[in-house]
């Protein structure tokens, strides 16, 4: 690569050669930037760079942008706002005198790109600002400050630029509708101008979809329901004849009021809210609309999330909460130097990742033990709503502090609308795909990562709340699904699928539950869907899914193998609800039978003992007294630096045969135990 051409000593005085146009965000008033930072060459904003390639340029020492910020250029204005005497790691007030750089990090590069601005602080630097060019394709009507106008100017902005240039994005069929939708213009009719507000339920198969056609557009709504007694407004089969007569506008509490307004402002006709369009004591109906939710939020124009708002009385958020605007955008198409039109935003503060916004975190992600982040962003919490925003083409999440847009080709902030362009990939999950592909068929890929996918998935649902236990795998049916077609020839059943066993069977819950679900059957034993608080999956267990074992590794035993999997829907649904009995039957397991009582220590870790010898220990799923027959089940040996693992499972006896229930995962130590084990064939309940 050719050298970098620096600024000279003259240049780096700061005095202006050429007029440059810098666009405050929280301001109509332009102003000037002062000639280092215009005189900053096209190729350094331009270029494409390799992996971790490091560019620069220098800039001016920071007594020169302290000055220059007195002169009237606004980003050496902005940069200064700062507090630079108190550094973070002990590091010293900056080295005034110093040179300053402008340049990238160590970070994967592809289509866009960020800048940092460092500042020399004795033996190490630190930088003072971020510098996030505009991709050429993004041309935004307005990045102004937060305010209803600038946030539905930058919706209608993400929507148009997904429309004309994301082909994975408009490749949905359009050949579904809801059962049932809300007409939101039924009244703008000028007969009833004080009514044109009021809205009403409409059977969409009045709609006739012709062959080759598509069906009319309509938007979603993904939302918190909230504690009973702020409940939204809901359709029964007392009130539906009502509903699809009028409701009034003034009836629908704040969030619905918000979504109808938006609907409209977006040129939308229809929109689809499920307190309303499902019928909500119709037990027939609930389920027939809840094994559809797939469609329903694939096939919508783009779904409105009420991310920072945790129930229907408190509205879409349209522009952020004590969001600070501590950034300017830079217009250098006046420089005929840089070759046409070049925006840049500049930060004094770095801004929030999308997944941050979206987690809600109230303090920096390594923050742990707060909770401040549910307390933000209640409905990521909620288990509905993953498969909402999972299964939707496009979402808008009206965060606490911003704006949050998602769809398949790209994730945007308020502060940057066009940067998460899905363009960053984890380096170590880079190589463990490239050692996948050494050894497995062409195209085994999308098996890898759609199974790592669905694997983290799960991992994220079981940590979300549901105000009602036995809508753990309804509300999980869509993106189940969705999945099948990864998975062809496989089954699924609560929450796994059987190309992930027997390996899928070892998740660890986070926190011990008091209880399993008490009401209703919910699912086996031996699914983490019956299990009430989050789960985890080792990450060196569930490599093993994509990577077998090496035959050439000793083994103690064999992995068992699955001869059946049996669960009868409860409502119709194959994704769905269970009816009690579900079971696995497994052949080739290699047990050891344990003595009778599970030893509870006073470390509060579970041991177990063969014929009075400490064979191992383990965490329990549930607390509570542990008394029966007990057997240690191998489920694999580790290539890797783990012991091979296993389950503890207590006998129970059925129609006079043993079956077996899940009470716990365990570490595999002792390799002496597992010789002369002969492979049975059994069944997990």
């Amino acid at each position: 690569m050719e050298p970098r051409p620096t600024p000279s000593e003259n240049e780096s005085s700061g005095c202006p050669n050429t007029e440059t146009v810098l666009i405050s965000s929280n301001s109509e008033t332009a102003t000037k930037l002062c000639g280092v930072w215009s005189r900053i060459p096209a190729w350094f904003w331009t270029q494409e760079l390799e992996e971790y390639e490091e560019v620069s340029v220098e800039l001016q020492p920071f007594k020169g942008m302290r000055a220059e910020a007195r002169n009237g250029c606004g980003l050496c204005k902005i940069l200064c706002l700062r507090d630079y005497t108190v550094v973070e790691d002990g590091l010293q007030e900056v080295a005034i005198d110093t040179l300053l750089e402008l340049g990238t990090g160590k970070l994967v590069k592809s289509r866009v790109g960020d800048y940092r601005i460092w500042g020399r602080f004795k033996e190490a630097k630190a930088w003072l600002g971020a510098v996030y060019p505009f991709p050429s394709s993004w041309r935004p009507r307005s990045l102004a400050a937060a305010d209803e106008n600038s946030d539905l100017m930058l919706i209608q902005d993400w929507i148009n630029n997904c429309q004309l240039n994301h082909t994975s994005c408009n490749n949905v069929t359009k050949d579904f509708l809801p059962t049932r939708l809300l007409d939101v213009e039924a009244f703008n009719n000028g007969r009833s101008p004080g009514l044109k507000d009021d809205v009403k339920l409409v059977r969409s198969v009045s709609y006739q979809i012709q062959k080759g056609g598509s069906a009319p557009q309509y938007i979603t709504l993904s939302h918190c329901w909230g504690p009973p007694e702020k409940r939204p407004i809901t359709t029964t089969l007392a009130n539906l004849a009502a509903r699809m007569g009028r409701i009034a506008f003034t009836d629908l509490p704040r969030t619905f009021q918000d979504a109808v307004v938006l609907t409209r402002k977006l040129g939308q006709r229809y929109l689809w809210i499920d307190s309303l369009c499902i019928i909500q004591d119709d037990e027939d109906d609930w389920a027939n609309e809840a094994s559809m939710m797939a469609k329903v939020y694939a096939q919508s124009y783009c779904t409105l999330a009420g991310l920072s708002s945790s129930d229907s009385t408190e509205g879409l958020r349209m522009s952020g909460n004590g969001r600070t605007d501590k950034s300017l955008i830079i217009d250098l198409s006046a420089n005929d130097a840089h070759n046409g039109l070049f925006n840049a935003r500049i930060f004094s503060q770095e801004p929030a990742r999308w997944q941050e916004e979206y987690d809600g975190w109230s303090k920096p992600a390594n923050h742990f033990g707060t909770n401040g982040h549910k307390k933000e962003s209640p409905l990521r919490y909620r288990a509905w709503a993953l498969q909402e925003k999972e299964l939707s083409t496009r979402s808008i999440h009206f965060g606490f502090k911003q704006l949050l847009w998602e769809c398949r080709e790209l994730k945007g902030t308020s502060e940057l609308p066009w940067y998460h362009i899905m363009r960053l990939v984890e380096r170590d999950e880079l190589d463990r795909e490239r050692e996948w592909a050494k050894s497995h068929p062409e195209g085994s890929i999308l098996f890898y990562r759609m199974s790592a996918s669905w694997l983290n998935l799960s991992q994220d649902y079981s940590d979300r709340s549901l105000t009602k236990e036995t809508d753990k795998l309804p509300a999980l049916s869509g993106i189940a699904q969705s999945f099948q077609k990864y998975f062809p020839n496989d089954k699924y059943i609560a929450g796994i699928w059987t190309c992930h066993l027997p390996l899928a069977l070892l998740w660890k819950p986070l926190t011990v539950a008091t209880e399993r679900y008490t009401t209703e059957y919910i699912a086996p034993s031996w699914s983490w869907t019956s299990h009430p608080s989050a789960i985890m999956y080792d990450y060196f267990d569930y490599q093993e899914i994509f990577c077998k074992t090496s035959d050439s590794v000793r083994k103690w035993f064999d992995e068992p193998e699955v001869v059946n999997i049996t669960g009868q829907p409860k409502l119709g649904d194959d994704y769905g609800a269970l009816k009690k009995g579900a079971a696995l039957e497994l052949k080739g397991a290699h047990i050891l039978e344990l003595d009778s009582n599970l030893v509870l220590e006073s470390d509060g870790e579970l041991r177990y003992y063969i014929n009075g010898v400490f064979a191992g220990e383990f965490k329990p799923d549930v607390y509570g007294p542990i008394q029966g027959k007990f057997i240690c089940l191998g489920v694999f040996n580790s290539v890797r630096r783990r012991p091979a693992r296993g389950l503890i499972l207590k006998e129970h006896i059925h129609d006079g045969s043993p079956v077996y229930s899940r009470v716990g995962v365990t570490d595999l130590f002792y390799p002496s135990f597992w010789e002369g084990s002969e492979p049975r064939q059994i069944t997990l309940i």
